[in-house]
């Protein structure tokens, strides 16, 4: 997180330029039929990425594993404390299994175990779901009660 950290206290352009931050953040996956967002629910960019995941077939989810607290453990949350709208898209997660973490964050983590017609489909649903928030004419929000909001509304003026 080091690296978002010093660019949330830091920016190249100020944080109000940045209108969503669709983080992009794996620790494995066990089901190629879906993807996970962490912070689904969250900000009023939801539909853009249903839209996105719908296109290519693939189901759509929230946190598999809300008691790790994953969003507030990962490199999106250095821009939700500035009040940018950052969930973190994922692969797809039933739960955390045993082959997941066997491989999280440890060196048996190898690019041979992965299935990459998977990976393709997944990253093209990424790349469109940005395309679809971009586009979208009204900018993405933090949803209203949510404990970003606040800093939304100072950082956009709202």
């Amino acid at each position: 997180m080091l690296g978002s950290k010093y660019f949330a206290a830091h920016p190249a352009i100020g944080l109000e330029k940045l209108v969503y931050n669709l983080n992009i953040d794996n620790g494995g996956y066990n089901d190629t039929s879906s993807v996970n967002v962490i912070g689904l629910g969250r900000t009023s960019a939801d539909e853009d990425i249903k839209k996105a995941c719908s296109a290519y077939g693939l189901r759509l989810f929230g946190d598999p594993a809300p008691e790790q607290n994953f969003f507030d453990r990962s490199d999106n949350v250095s821009f939700a404390a500035k009040g940018v709208p950052a969930p973190s898209f994922g692969m797809g997660v039933k739960g955390l299994d045993e082959n997941i973490m066997k491989r999280y964050h440890q060196l048996s983590d190898e690019i041979g175990d992965i299935d990459l017609a998977y990976i393709v489909k997944y990253m093209k649903c990424y790349i469109l779901a940005a395309k679809y928030i971009a586009d979208n004419p009204v900018q993405p929000h933090w949803k209203k009660g949510d404990k970003y909001e606040a800093a939304w509304k100072q950082l956009y003026s709202k």
